[in-house]
């Protein structure tokens, strides 16, 4: 006759189990998607200052809502005009905003709008929208009386 082992010796080993299996869960790293892109970006934050293409203005970034740009939502920003010597020019105009999908090739479904340039040469950019993640730049076209003309692009990640 066989002696079968008792079912209530297995007991304490089935309150083991839970303990040796259960994983630690993974700490993941953000992934930045942008770094999949060829298109360099900045990292965009109140006080950037970006010269442009010709040398003769350059466009502080002076307020950003929401404070990191953002997909899917309006993003308003307010820009500071200034010449290289870093004086407000009040009598600028931006004459257009382009936000473009270089690795992509196309733009924004909806373009931003430029306000009224201050006395303080400041300019706030509304309805401007990104609606897809990745690398965007934003080129702001910048006029002063017809004798100055120049383009300030920044370069921006959306989904990071």
């Amino acid at each position: 006759m066989s002696r079968r082992p008792s079912p209530l010796l297995a007991l304490p080993l089935l309150f083991l189990l839970p303990a040796c299996s259960a994983e630690e869960p993974e700490t993941q790293e953000p992934v930045n998607i942008c770094e999949n892109f060829d298109t360099p970006y900045d990292d965009i934050k109140v006080g950037l200052t970006k010269p442009g293409d010709g040398a003769t203005v350059q466009i502080e970034l002076v307020t950003l809502s929401p404070a990191e740009p953002a997909e899917d939502v309006e993003n308003v920003w307010t820009v500071k005009l200034m010449d290289m010597s870093d004086a407000p020019m009040p009598g600028a105009t931006i004459t257009g905003v382009l936000p473009y999908m270089p690795d992509h090739g196309h733009g924004a479904q909806e373009p931003p709008t430029a306000g009224a340039t201050s006395a303080a040469g400041e300019v706030e950019i509304q309805n401007l929208r990104f609606h897809m993640p990745g690398v965007w730049t934003v080129t702001f076209d910048v006029e002063e009386s017809q004798t100055v003309t120049d383009a300030v692009t920044f370069g921006v990640c959306i989904g990071s």
